[in-house]
């Protein structure tokens, strides 16, 4: 029983009836009951419409040959989702709702559409399409026919057959005169109004007895000449020489220089460390600039001579030591405070020479100007220098030493160099733990996908690994790129996912001496 207060605190039977009355009447008072039902397929909200056709374009069997696309038949196409709900109101919803242009407020039938109800006897507005009737001519709804005109593509000639006539070039007293063809083929047919086909598809011409078919022939290529640059990445080329020159019917010579890239590596090294390794620093360069946590040593190869450094968060116990490596030599300075300590006189203040000696104690820009006459060099390689694989702004890659076992994140520290001890061989793609399984994503392809340990298998795909120094991802040759989804969790989960240059869990550093197949003994 439904009462309403007057205003003198009565109460009016008359109201109680009108309002038992107007929901006695409500479309879906009835059903209320009802709600238990299974709800049936309701509108989508507000889409982002596609389309559907109704009918498929044709040519008329006998107009075929003779009409082009602008005289086949279109058809109709509309929304795939053609009506949508908006909002909540008071019934009846079409007299209230509001939508798009091209669309038309319609009743949404809540009397039999649970769906489609809300709130108190309520109902959701519902819209549907009433713009113009689109047409699908073959390139989908509305987008006319230029997709169907294509125009002909063909191969190239092929190489002149043989001559119908023998050859026999000392023949003076008899010359026998035959032919030869070459020919062409259809790789992708014309369509609608697109540029024809050639009509020629076969040339013939005329050979004799005495123009015998000689093909070119060459010699082995020649050694690889020396790189035009000493690092950073330069050209080398070899060739080979000719043989048997061809005749005028013989095949043509391939090839006879070859050119590929060398001497890749860095040009300039040096290594940085964090006292307290939660350093965090700022390296730039010309064309790049990366920031680091310096949670445990990196070495960093770069081919500018002049880069700055930007210490970004010094505080008690935080300190840069900055090192040249693998050869690199050059001066190092502080901007910030270098005129106020006054280096370079003869009383200037002892911070100078510490941080030409890679001190970085204060925060601010560092400036580094390499020694441009002294270049990358392998000779001063250390044993001792770490080989893990680290993420920039995590911890280390650490393998579990058994067939099967886990590949996880990990504090960097020695105790687990057995674990964090790594060998990349590019021309493999293997990333061998020191036990000698080998890193393996046995799911490449997947999001989330699992990384393991495992038998090293030079044809198992699920090993070939390629990394980039200039991104630092480490990219599954056949799939996705290695992430570590918890970078800074101890025993933090590895996976595979969607590359993505941006992600902090997809940049890693291998250093130069792991990728050479040199690491900790």
């Amino acid at each position: 029983m439904v009462f309403l207060r007057t205003s003198n605190g009565g109460t009016s039977s008359a109201a109680a009836v009108s309002l038992l009355l107007a929901v006695a009447h409500h479309p879906w008072a009835a059903v209320a009951a009802e709600e238990a039902e299974a709800p049936t397929p309701q509108p989508t909200q507000d889409p982002t419409p596609t389309y559907w056709p109704i009918c498929h374009y044709w040519y008329p069997e006998e107009m075929q040959a003779e009409h082009s696309i602008t005289e086949t038949y279109p058809c109709r196409c509309y929304y795939e989702d053609h009506t949508y709900y908006k909002g909540c109101y008071a019934f009846p919803s079409e007299w209230y709702v509001s939508c798009k242009k091209g669309w038309t407020a319609i009743g949404p039938m809540s009397a039999y559409e649970p769906n489609a109800r809300c709130g108190f006897l309520g109902e959701k507005g519902l819209c549907t399409y009433t713009g113009p009737q689109l047409h699908d001519y073959g390139c989908g709804c509305d987008e006319g026919s230029e997709c169907l005109n294509v125009d002909c593509e063909v191969t190239q000639w092929s190489d002149w057959g043989d001559c119908t006539a023998w050859c026999d070039p000392d023949s003076n007293d008899q010359l026998v005169i035959g032919s030869q063809t070459r020919t062409r083929s259809v790789m992708v047919a014309q369509g609608g109004t697109g540029e024809a086909c050639p009509e020629e598809m076969e040339e013939t011409r005329q050979c004799s007895t005495q123009e015998c078919q000689v093909d070119c022939e060459v010699a082995s290529w020649s050694e690889w000449g020396r790189c035009s640059t000493e690092c950073g990445g330069g050209m080398q080329s070899r060739t080979r020489a000719v043989t048997v020159q061809r005749s005028t019917y013989g095949a043509s010579c391939p090839d006879l220089e070859e050119r590929r890239t060398c001497n890749e590596q860095k040009c300039y090294w040096f290594s940085l460390r964090g006292m307290s390794g939660k350093e965090e620093v700022h390296v730039m360069e010309t064309s790049q600039s990366q920031e680091y946590t310096l949670s445990m040593p990196k070495t960093i190869g770069l081919n500018s001579n002049h880069i700055q450094i930007k210490f970004l968060n010094d505080g008690t116990n935080k300190d840069v030591v900055f090192k040249f490596v693998k050869g690199s030599k050059g001066d190092l300075t502080y901007p910030k405070k270098w005129d106020d300590w006054k280096c370079g006189a003869s009383n200037e203040n002892k911070r100078c020479e510490l941080v030409r000696k890679g001190k970085f104690n204060w925060s601010g820009i560092y400036h580094v100007i390499f020694d441009q006459s002294i270049k990358y060099s392998d000779d001063d390689f250390d044993e001792s220098e770490s080989t893990q694989i680290f993420l920039n702004h995590g911890i280390c890659l650490d393998g579990t030493l058994s067939k099967g076992g886990k590949a996880q994140m990990w504090r960097c520290e020695s105790a687990r160099q057995a674990n964090q001890s790594w060998t990349y061989d590019a021309s493999t793609g293997h990333i061998k733990a020191s036990n000698g399984f080998c890193l393996d994503a046995k799911q490449r392809n997947t999001h989330g996908g699992k990384v393991h340990m495992w038998t090293c298998q030079t044809n198992n795909k699920n090993q070939h690994w390629d990394y980039s120094a200039t991104t630092g991802q480490i990219k599954a040759v056949h799939g996705i790129c290695l992430a570590g989804t918890e970078r800074a969790k101890i025993g933090g989960k590895v996976a595979m996912s969607n590359c993505d240059t941006k992600s902090k869990n997809q940049q890693w550093t291998i250093s130069q001496d792991v990728i050479s197949g040199r690491r900790l003994r």
